[in-house]
């Protein structure tokens, strides 16, 4: 029986790891009426080794969720998926979930490449925060396989920055703003700059990097709060924060 209950459905997502803000960020733009019940599976280092641990405890989080009332399940943070098995695993994870517990699962990666199908991007600049040159080498080879031209494939620093894994989300904006900026600007042909990762705070700064250089710029955040409308089939746009939520393609 449900222990929570939203009059517009009940979104369970799990968390990759203990940062607040990315969850705070989600809860704050979900449509109104609907509810959201955490999880986590607590990353901590952001390594290829560390994220094919957590996979093999997604399962587990999952279930939960479902047990206490969600009528969809959102599996965010692209490396969880990504290095256990690539979209081909992405998929059978996605499909024996759906049949074990009899809703909905949405995945970043699925979500990601619906997203940029929908919008109707070809080529595309991906920058990211991951150290891990491995996991870095799968994200590029994922969105190939999904038929994307990646032109370039840029690391956002921690080290210049100063920051480790575990405070992304102390870095400001405008600074990975001002890095995207400039990376565009020397890989100018692409249809789409994808902010990859859900660890930092950089959803607000989306609508003025597209305004600014003229181009889709999606990243973590955006493509879930995309997938939950189309899920619960709620046409319910947010302006202010970019193309994809505002024209819900």
């Amino acid at each position: 029986m449900s222990m929570y209950f939203g009059w517009r459905g009940t979104v369970g997502i799990v968390k990759p790891s203990y940062r607040p803000h990315a969850l705070q960020d989600f809860m704050n733009l979900v449509p109104d009426g609907v509810a959201v019940i955490p999880n986590r599976l607590g990353a901590r280092e952001g390594s290829d080794q560390e994220f094919e641990r957590l996979g093999t405890i997604v399962e587990e989080r999952v279930a939960e969720l479902v047990d206490v009332g969600a009528d969809v399940v959102v599996i965010s943070g692209t490396p969880i998926t990504t290095t256990t098995g690539g979209l081909e695993g992405d998929a059978k994870l996605r499909a024996d979930l759906e049949k074990k517990h009899g809703v909905p699962i949405l995945t970043a990666t699925q979500l990601a490449v619906d997203s940029f199908h929908a919008l109707g991007v070809k080529r595309m600049l991906i920058i990211d925060y991951i150290a891990d040159q491995v996991v870095r080498g799968k994200f590029a080879q994922l969105f190939r396989d999904a038929g994307f031209e990646v032109t370039d494939h840029e690391f956002f620093t921690l080290e210049g920055s100063g920051v480790p894994f575990g405070d992304l989300g102390k870095i400001p904006p405008q600074e990975v703003y001002a890095f995207a900026k400039k990376a565009y600007l020397n890989t100018p042909d692409v249809d789409a700059i994808y902010l990859l990762g859900s660890g930092w705070r950089v959803l607000p700064i989306v609508e003025v990097l597209e305004n600014d250089v003229n181009t889709t710029v999606v990243t973590n955040l955006s493509h879930e709060l995309w997938g939950i409308r189309k899920q619960l089939h709620i046409d319910e746009p947010l302006e202010g924060y970019g193309r994809l939520l505002r024209e819900l393609p």
